[in-house]
This record gives C-alpha cells, sequence and structure tokens, in this order.
C-alpha cells in the first residue's frame, strides 16, 4: 500500500505511535522484525498493531473521500447548468437527463435571478 505522508499526519484517528508505526513499515520499509526490536517489543504485536493502525486509516481515508465526493443532487444540478451555459434549454436537458422537477426548478432559479 502505497502511503500519502501528508494524509497520514493529518489523520486523527491515529495515535503518533500508531502514525509512526505505518510510517516506518510502509514509507520507510523497515522491516517489523526492526521496528520490534527498536520498541522492544515482539514482532507478532507489532505485526497485529501495524495491521490495526493500516486498517484505521483506511477507513479514515474512505470516509474523507466520501465526503468530498458530490452527492447525486449536486452533480445532477452541475450537467444541468454546464448544459444552460452551453445555450441548452430546458427541454433538451429533459430529454437527456430526464427529471423534469429538477430542471425546470433550475431553470427558474437562473430566469429568477436574471430579474
Amino acid at each position: 500500500m502505497e502511503i500519502d505522508l501528508k494524509q497520514l499526519d493529518k489523520c486523527p484517528v491515529l495515535t503518533d505511535y500508531e502514525k509512526d508505526l505505518v510510517r516506518r513499515v510502509d514509507a520507510n520499509h523497515e522491516t517489523q522484525a526492526r521496528v520490534a526490536k527498536s520498541f522492544e517489543k515482539t514482532t507478532s504485536t507489532i505485526c497485529t498493531q501495524h495491521k490495526k493502525a493500516l486498517g484505521k486509516f483506511d477507513k479514515w481515508l474512505q470516509s474523507t473521500e466520501k465526503q468530498d465526493k458530490p452527492s447525486a443532487d449536486e452533480d445532477f444540478d452541475r450537467k444541468v447548468f454546464r448544459m444552460f451555459h452551453r445555450g441548452i434549454l430546458p427541454d433538451m436537458d429533459i430529454e437527456k437527463l430526464g427529471n423534469v422537477d429538477r430542471v425546470l426548478g433550475l431553470w427558474g432559479n437562473i430566469a429568477a435571478k436574471g430579474r
């Protein structure tokens, strides 16, 4: 797994120790045995802790990616506005994208602002 160190540093769900484990094993490519020796722990302990930290980091990354993605409504609105901007009138938008009420509502918003 390729680790984005900037994201790792921002991750609020990992402790400093967990970040250090992930950084040393995944970014610096140290062996878990070497990391275990430096912390005076067993390799199996480091393996378990590293796996748990990676899981927490991955789950956090996925949740932040979901927050960054636009909702289906926002994505639909963007498509409609892009078509309006290109001079495509609502009837063609509706034919291509469907959702009559949504398209006409967006067109009405534009018309109201233009007054």
